[in-house]
């Protein structure tokens, strides 16, 4: 398969690596290709499948002239540079990146804010001009300064941007601990950042639940479909044992828990320190000629008989 960058520079100016694309075929990378309407466009892409473009434009003509194109992805939230609804009467998949700004926005919004009460620029360049040497005072400012603090900042649109610029300004409240720390707000609310503010403001003050502090998730699930799998699983010790698991679901303990069951038992995963599947397999002869390689029922069969009958899981 192969892959094209049309312009990267914007993206990464070589700072960072595009080894992680190059897992998925051949890559090539363009610092820049061209932000008007122009030939060169299809022909950087070619006979390529996987278009990647964050400001040149993909074109009916373009997307006509390539017809190998199987996925175009845009290198930020805005995709108006790609004719996506072309795209979709071909079956091309347009896919654009929504949260990468969420941070750096709501913190650039916070060094505004502080911009307004101080006016740190201005105070900046005219101190450099020598009107604080001048001051027969030995004091100067231009603008009244505003102090932060007993202030209530008011949040007008209270998607993921603002989130985390509420999450910024009240280091009593972090959505992230809060959540990690309350196992019915998980099964309530999953991954719906904003119903965990509210629950907050409306009833977790009134009920003396803590808005901070936490930094590892309490009360994991171990139950699917059922089955209860704690005496095989702990959320904490399978995350820190495989981090490409934590990486792909983070904080959603449901999520991991359905890895486990679906995947790391097949995969011979080990998910608590008191049960290695590997060491159980090879201490039981009966467990072999039962199950031979199909390393997922081992599990089962500590969870369902080995615990009760003694056998050692370790």
């Amino acid at each position: 398969m192969k892959l094209v960058v049309l312009d990267g520079y914007t993206e990464n100016p070589g700072d960072l690596s595009w080894d992680a694309l190059k897992e998925f075929g051949d890559l090539t990378v363009y610092d820049r290709t061209s932000f008007t309407e122009s030939p060169l466009i299809a022909e950087r892409i070619g006979d390529a499948e996987i278009i990647i473009t964050n400001k040149t434009p993909i074109s009916r003509e373009t997307i006509d002239k390539c017809p190998r194109i199987k996925l175009i992805a845009a290198l930020a939230t805005g995709y108006n540079v790609i004719d996506y609804n072309y795209a979709a009467e071909k079956g091309i998949p347009v896919v654009n990146v929504p949260t990468y700004g969420t941070a750096s926005v709501s913190q650039f919004s916070i060094a505004l804010l502080l911009e307004i009460c101080h006016h740190i620029g201005h105070h900046d360049k005219t101190v450099h001009e020598g009107k604080w040497a001048e001051s027969i005072d030995w004091c100067y400012w231009d603008y009244p300064l505003i102090e932060l603090e007993g202030k209530t900042m008011g949040i007008i649109g209270f998607g993921r941007i603002g989130q985390a610029e509420g999450r910024i300004a009240k280091a009593s409240f972090d959505v992230t601990s809060y959540r990690l720390q309350y196992s019915d707000l998980r099964r309530a609310y999953g991954n719906n950042l904003k119903s965990y503010y509210l629950h907050y403001l409306q009833w977790g003050r009134q009920e003396g639940r803590k808005g901070s502090g936490c930094i590892r998730l309490q009360g994991a699930i171990t139950t699917l479909n059922g089955t209860d799998y704690g005496k095989v699983y702990d959320y904490q010790y399978y995350i820190d044992k495989n981090p490409d698991v934590f990486r792909a679901y983070g904080y959603d303990d449901q999520a991991v828990l359905a890895h486990f069951v679906n995947y790391g038992m097949k995969e011979g995963r080990i998910a608590k320190a008191s049960f290695v599947v590997n060491n159980y397999k090879a201490r039981y002869a009966d467990l072999r000629q039962a199950y031979g390689n199909n390393t997922a029922m081992y599990y089962h069969h500590y969870i369902n008989w080995g615990y009760k009958e003694g056998r050692k899981g370790n």
